[in-house]
């Protein structure tokens, strides 16, 4: 009866433990978009003030 018991136990911590992952996973997923995202953009504007100061330089508009 006690190793039923123990089982019982472990079943549990593991549904725990899988619900945590999850959750994990789904937040830094979340993070890790997020940072893409800001990468690209703080790409983007760097290449706009390049081509801004390159136009300024050679003299166009």
């Amino acid at each position: 009866m006690r190793f039923l018991g123990i089982a019982v136990l472990r079943a549990k911590r593991n549904v725990y433990h899988n619900l945590i992952k999850h959750k994990r996973q789904k937040l830094y997923a979340s993070v890790k978009k997020r940072s893409f995202t800001h990468q690209k953009t703080a790409e983007t504007l760097q290449r706009c003030k390049e081509k801004v100061v390159y136009e300024l330089k050679s003299g166009k508009t």
